[in-house]
């Protein structure tokens, strides 16, 4: 009924129905509890951190840390690419600056500029404010 309801708004649409296990995390407390896991992530264990968080933070399918210029350091999800096709990946979309317009995936690189966190959900594509918390998530290291 609900979505009957909506759909009969003049430039609405639904993008996505999900049955959720209880209450969606309030998304600041979440990206601040993202920020103090890797402020307190030691020097073997951050990349796994960011992948888990921004896998977390973006309700992606998997995520992947990935050097730049080859080398995965961390992932997090099922069906997670090659490391081959994630170097791949990275290098494309460093090389002009930007990787807005990929939809189901996103690339931000680290304040480092050492590593890109990639992610990537099937379901719904990713938004342009989805690819700032990724771009934010990602400045932290």
């Amino acid at each position: 009924l609900l979505m009957q309801e909506v759909a009969a708004v003049d430039d609405v649409d639904v993008e996505d129905v999900r049955v959720l296990d209880g209450p969606p995390p309030d998304p600041a407390v979440a990206a601040l509890a993202a920020a103090r896991l890797l402020r307190d992530a030691g020097a073997g264990s951050w990349a796994k951190v960011l992948a888990d968080s921004a896998r977390t933070l973006l309700v992606a399918d998997w995520s992947a840390v990935v050097e730049v210029g080859g080398g995965l350091l961390a992932s997090a999800g099922e069906d997670v690419p090659t490391e081959a096709w994630l170097t791949a990946l990275v290098a494309g979309a460093t090389a002009g600056g930007s990787s807005n317009g990929l939809g189901a995936l996103a690339v931000a690189t680290t304040a480092s500029g050492a590593a890109a966190l990639v992610v990537a959900r099937d379901r719904l594509p990713l938004r342009g404010r989805e690819q700032q918390v990724l771009e934010g998530l990602a400045g932290l290291v």
